[in-house]
């Protein structure tokens, strides 16, 4: 088990910003394709959740951010094993997403290796904004500070390249798939 997880939460994204809309199915449309896929794996559950907590900026609606996912998760579930599992494409881009620095404090991050990415994602200095690099199956571990009593959370990621995964949503638009 990859990271020793009991349970993977799919959130299916209302439209990620720094993707393109053009060719991307409507968000029940992919929902309802997501579910189909993970219908086989009962450790695997796919969520709306990111559309139910949508904010509000001035007089427009905003997607809610990773950040602001995570951030509202870590309240609801203060001691669970929260770990963010993305692509190495995105460990590329990982600046440009809002309040990025806050997602290492919030959750451990686990990178999973995709086509023509892994060696610039590794290479990247942005990684180093992540924490420490471990084992997936260190993950999510607490410290317990012993003179205080109290349970810390380590800032912690891992790069997986057993878990290589060639899909791609781009790739799964140009075929038509819409997702």
């Amino acid at each position: 088990a990859l990271a020793q997880l009991d349970t993977v939460i799919w959130l299916v994204s209302p439209q990620n910003p720094l993707k393109p809309v053009d060719g991307m199915a409507p968000f029940t449309a992919r929902f309802e394709a997501c579910q189909m896929l993970a219908k086989p794996y009962n450790w695997l559950i796919v969520s709306d959740f990111e559309t139910h907590i949508q904010t509000t900026s001035g007089h427009h609606q905003q997607p809610v951010t990773t950040a602001e996912t995570l951030s509202y998760l870590r309240r609801l579930m203060p001691l669970n094993k929260l770990i963010w599992i993305m692509g190495a494409d995105n460990l590329l881009q990982f600046d440009q997403w809002d309040n990025y620095q806050m997602i290492p404090d919030l959750a451990d991050l686990l990178i999973l290796g995709r086509p023509g990415y892994n060696y610039a994602a590794l290479a990247n200095a942005k990684r180093l904004q992540l924490g420490t690099r471990t084992s997936p199956r260190q993950l999510g571990q607490l410290i317990v500070n012993t003179t205080a009593g109290t349970q810390i959370r380590r800032k912690n990621w891992a790069f997986d390249l057993g878990a290589y995964n060639r899909l791609s949503s781009t790739e799964l638009r140009r075929a038509g798939k819409g997702l």
